[in-house]
């Protein structure tokens, strides 16, 4: 697993990667492709996570309108305490 974090110009090769979290959205969609694409290198197949709150809803319709894709939805409830 790999969770993507804010890089400026450091390309970092991960072999055998199976699964991308986002666990905050990206700047643009290009870097959402950018990040996720780590997974499917060499013709292997991958998965990509991406976590958003629900103000952050539109800014995701947006990314799968630009990247052509469409995001199965898993509601999780969370609670402060």
């Amino acid at each position: 697993m790999f969770v993507p974090y804010q890089l400026t110009s450091i390309s970092t090769i991960v072999r055998n990667l199976v699964q991308v979290i986002h666990y905050e959205l990206p700047n643009s969609s290009e870097i959402f492709v950018h990040r996720s694409g780590r997974t499917g290198h060499a013709g292997k197949k991958g998965r990509a996570k991406l976590m958003y709150s629900s103000q952050q809803y539109r800014d995701m319709k947006g990314y799968e309108r630009e990247v052509g894709c469409k995001f199965s939805e898993a509601r999780v409830q969370v609670s402060l305490s």
